[in-house]
């Protein structure tokens, strides 16, 4: 009986284990797939604002300077003062010129003509460096004083008024006298004709308030003879004028 229970038990033994029988009806068990979100790590720079992204025109620029703004934020300006981080200004590319309480000056302006008479040429003195001579203008004798130190022909305005010469308007200018006084003069005799030692002499002169003398031919007329030999003391001149001597 004992061996026949110990049998049994082997063959028990060495039975395969039976396997659950499959049941197609059975579903796996599973939870449906929910995808987290994703939520990634922000820096902590402000969002820019919208508003700052809009084109800035050239009469908002010159607003903002009147008003002591910053042209690109809009706050306002000061030394050191630094624009909001996140602020994006397109600026128009036309440059606006920002106004100044300077006058505008014309540097290329040139300063009025002005002409030089000689104290001498004025009194009617005689000096070293001047020369009188009795000579004739439209058939009428007249005084002549030749001056190195005047820079322009000038006519007695007492003269201009008894020969009822013509005159005409020109742009007003100064005639600084040796003391640095300067006397107004805006008018000219043209073309005036003078014998002067059987020689025609055709040149300008301006009216002026001179003593004793009727004219005076200055550097004006003097530049015009190129080379002259003058005896200061004789007092004669040696000058050529259209191949006359």
């Amino acid at each position: 009986m004992s061996l026949a229970l110990e049998f049994d038990s082997k063959i028990d033994h060495c039975r395969p284990e039976k396997k659950a029988a499959w049941n197609s009806q059975l579903k796996p068990e599973s939870k449906p797939f929910t995808p987290s979100s994703y939520s990634p790590v922000l820096s902590n720079q402000p969002k820019p604002d919208p508003k700052s992204n809009l084109r800035i025109t050239n009469a908002e620029k010159q607003n903002r300077f009147l008003k002591g703004e910053c042209f690109r934020c809009g706050d306002k300006y000061g030394p050191g003062h630094r624009c909001k981080t996140g602020t994006f200004k397109l600026l128009e590319a036309d440059d606006v010129e920002e106004p100044t309480d300077t006058q505008e000056v014309n540097l290329d302006e040139k300063p009025s003509e002005v002409a030089k008479i000689s104290l001498h040429a004025i009194f009617g003195k005689s000096q070293p460096t001047t020369m009188k001579v009795h000579e004739t203008l439209n058939s009428n004798g007249v005084l002549i004083l030749i001056d190195g130190g005047s820079t322009h022909n000038f006519i007695s305005d007492v003269l201009v008024n008894e020969l009822k010469l013509t005159s005409q308007m020109v742009a007003p200018f100064g005639v600084q006298i040796r003391n640095g006084d300067v006397i107004r003069c805006s008018k000219v005799c043209r073309d005036l004709s003078l014998k002067l030692g059987g020689l025609k002499v055709v040149q300008d002169f301006y009216p002026f308030s001179i003593d004793r003398d009727d004219l005076v031919l200055g550097i004006q007329w003097l530049a015009t003879l190129k080379t002259v030999q003058a005896n200061w003391k004789e007092m004669f001149m040696i000058f050529t004028i259209d191949g006359k001597q």
